[in-house]
């Protein structure tokens, strides 16, 4: 998303190095001070096909931004599917025990304050001068509405119309998380059906940091266009 966009679109004299791996885990990476370490073979083997050294001090950077690796739509879904939310305006069928909103929205914000980035922007927050950027995973893509079947539960919280009320819970939860840094929310004019990525912002998404397309029926990544997007959003807040 942002090497692609950053590749077809960043302006000139913007350089970007990228600490990432493909389901990049809490032990790939550790945050000694302002330091951040790769910590397994995968990790350095990644970085190095990308030209990134095992380890850099962050606090030589213009800005911080942390893509992903927290909560989602995804873990949205997960904690809810066998409740009933409070304040969420569709029932459904099936009875379903009830759950509080408050006690919803804390436990995204506990997973969130102990992702990747939970973590290490909090120990970050102080040590360096640079702003500090959350990048949320971008909602699933909407054509993961056109496979009922293989997504059951995609298909009832847009049937039910509560899609829209467990973004809201997620934003709470992902706002109490990373007060103090900058979180950059989906745009709202990317989003479809109040929960869903637009197709123009998810469709040709790319693997991380080569060219090549992802399967059609990868409903998870955002493309270049979304990464567009963010990028006007940061860098006129980078000295």
């Amino acid at each position: 998303m942002l090497i692609a966009a950053h590749r077809k679109f960043g302006p000139a004299g913007l350089d970007l190095t990228v600490f990432a791996k493909p389901a990049m885990e809490p032990e790939d990476a550790a945050l000694d001070g302002t330091v951040l370490t790769a910590k397994t073979d995968a990790m350095r083997d990644r970085l190095a096909q990308m030209g990134t050294p095992d380890h850099v001090d962050l606090a030589e950077f213009d800005a911080v931004v942390f893509v992903a690796m927290s909560i989602s739509v995804f873990t949205g879904l997960r904690i809810a599917q066998a409740h009933h939310v409070e304040g969420w305006p569709g029932r459904g069928n099936a009875p379903l025990a009830e759950l509080s909103s408050a006690a919803y929205r804390t436990s995204l914000t506990a997973l969130a304050q102990d992702s990747l980035p939970g973590r290490m922007a909090t120990a970050l927050q102080g040590q360096i001068n640079a702003p500090i950027f959350i990048v949320p995973q971008p909602c699933p893509a909407e054509g993961i509405l056109t496979m009922p079947r293989r997504f059951p539960l995609f298909a009832r919280l847009a049937n039910d119309g509560n899609g829209p009320a467990l973004l809201a819970d997620l934003r709470a939860g992902l706002e109490a998380a990373f007060a103090g840094v900058h979180l950059l929310h989906q745009p709202e004019d990317t989003i479809a059906h109040g929960f869903l990525t637009r197709q123009r912002f998810s469709r040709g998404a790319v693997r991380l940091n080569v060219d090549a397309s992802l399967p059609p029926d990868d409903f998870v990544h955002a493309n270049a266009g979304y990464g567009r997007v963010v990028l006007e959003r940061i860098t006129p807040q980078i000295s």
